[in-house]
């Protein structure tokens, strides 16, 4: 299956200025052009309108990692004196896991992005699913056990064009179909 993904093909470093950071993001796809493999099943406004919503869900991932590293700046007090760490560990072990709560939100956001528009392109004859990459996290310390050191990450929405050739004709007259298969222009009706 010939597939595209729609996602960010880097990530710009974050100022501290999310408006910034929005004008620095740049998609795999532009924005008013519809991509060549999509290009005939879709039209340009339904394109428009999955770009805006991924950019929405990358601005408000982004508030919100704002928010936290406003919110959770004291957190560095333990690391410049260590003798602190005890009379920190449970307020740091309560922010760690309200940061951990915001960032599985995030992902059931991107999942819930994924099924509203797969029920939209679904009349395209296009399947929508999650783009992931994998990314590094930790420290690399060069033992052969450093893939635990790799996590899978959503970054975007995943379109596969189905391997049969779409046809407009059924695609346009949908519901007639299920009223009236006879009804459709160009199809041979099957009797027994």
């Amino acid at each position: 299956m010939a597939y595209i993904e729609l996602k960010p093909l880097t990530t710009p470093a974050y100022t501290g200025d999310i408006n910034q950071y929005m004008k620095d993001l740049v998609f795999t796809f532009p924005r008013d052009r519809v991509p060549l493999l999509l290009e005939g099943r879709l039209t340009l406004g339904a394109w428009m309108s999955t770009y805006d919503n991924l950019l929405e869900r990358y601005r408000l991932a982004m508030e919100d990692c704002d928010e936290c590293i406003q919110k959770h700046r004291w957190m560095m007090a333990p690391f410049v004196l260590p003798c602190l760490i005890p009379v920190f560990f449970p307020f740091m072990f309560y922010s760690f896991s309200k940061i951990s709560q915001k960032a599985r939100d995030h992902e059931q956001a991107f999942v819930q992005l994924a099924e509203d528009q797969a029920d939209i392109y679904q009349q395209y004859g296009i399947q929508v699913t999650l783009a992931k990459e994998l990314r590094r996290y930790g420290s690399d310390d060069g033992t052969p056990t450093r893939q635990k050191n790799l996590k899978d990450v959503i970054v975007g929405l995943r379109f596969d064009v189905g391997s049969l050739a779409w046809d407009p004709c059924f695609s346009a007259n949908e519901q007639r179909l299920t009223q009236n298969p006879t009804d459709i222009p160009g199809r041979i009706p099957l009797s027994l």
